[in-house]
This record gives C-alpha cells, structure tokens and sequence, in this order.
C-alpha cells in the first residue's frame, strides 16, 4: 500500500525531471503567472501545506503526469496514452472512453475546462462524466478543424 501524500509526489516530479526546487518555482511561475516562493514550494514538498485544486491541476500539466497521480489516487506517474496519438492521425481519430475513469481523467487535462469549473465531477455520474468527456472531445475536434 503506498503512503504518498501530494507534497511527496511533487518532490519526486522535480527530482525526476532533474531540476532543483529553485528552477522549478522559476520556470513554474514564469510558465502559470504566479509568484510562489521557493518557501510556499517547500511547505508543499514537505507535506506542511497542500496547493489548491487550480494548482494542482497546473502541477499536474507542468509535469505532464495526470492529476490523480498528484493526489495520490494512482501510482501510475504518466498514464497519457491516449493523449500521445501521431499528428497526422489526429483529425481522422476518434477519441472515445472505456472507462469513467479516462474520461476524467482527460476532463482534468483540458487546463482550459478545469479553470472554468462550474461542474461538481463528485456529484456527476460516471455516465455524466463521460458525456462530458465526449462533448469536449468533440468541441476540439471542431477547433482543429477550423484552425489548420
């Protein structure tokens, strides 16, 4: 049974991506707009505070690692595969969803949607959250389109 905590994941994140704790605040700030300071990222790494959920979220695409591994829900760091499809097959793919689980899973990694909110994934079915899934899916293929 793992005992990780989101502080731990992080650390493991930077380390594993061979930066230090002071390039990451820097690169982190500069990529999001925010002005932590090593110390704020110190209290995270070290389990004395935990970033909120929009941060989170922003940690979790920094690293390019799914949301749920930064909450410990899952040990699998990069769990995206269904996100690494080839370029030129991108507009002839349908993306579709097996289980609730990819589908937010994917929900979550739209930076976009996750900072709109508006939506209680806690409170949504499994048949809702893969709707949602769908029509997001949906809504990028249309952007695609009209932006080749």
């Amino acid at each position: 049974m793992n005992y990780d905590r989101p502080g731990d994941r992080i650390k493991k994140l930077i380390k594993k991506n061979g930066l230090s704790q002071k390039e990451f605040v820097e690169k982190f700030n500069e990529k999001y707009g925010y002005s932590d300071s090593e110390a704020t990222v110190s209290q995270y790494v070290n389990n004395k505070r935990t970033p909120e959920i929009d941060k989170m979220v922003k940690i979790a695409n920094f690293f390019n690692v799914t949301l749920d591994y930064i909450m410990c829900r899952t040990d699998v760091d990069s769990d995206m595969s269904i996100y690494d499809k080839p370029k030129e097959n991108a507009s002839k793919s349908n993306i579709s969803f097996s289980t609730p689980q990819e589908a937010l899973s994917f929900i979550l990694k739209q930076e976009m949607v996750a900072d709109f909110g508006g939506y209680d994934l806690e409170n949504m079915s499994d048949d809702e959250i893969m709707e949602m899934a769908d029509d997001i899916a949906d809504m990028l293929k249309i952007i695609s389109r009209k932006h080749k």
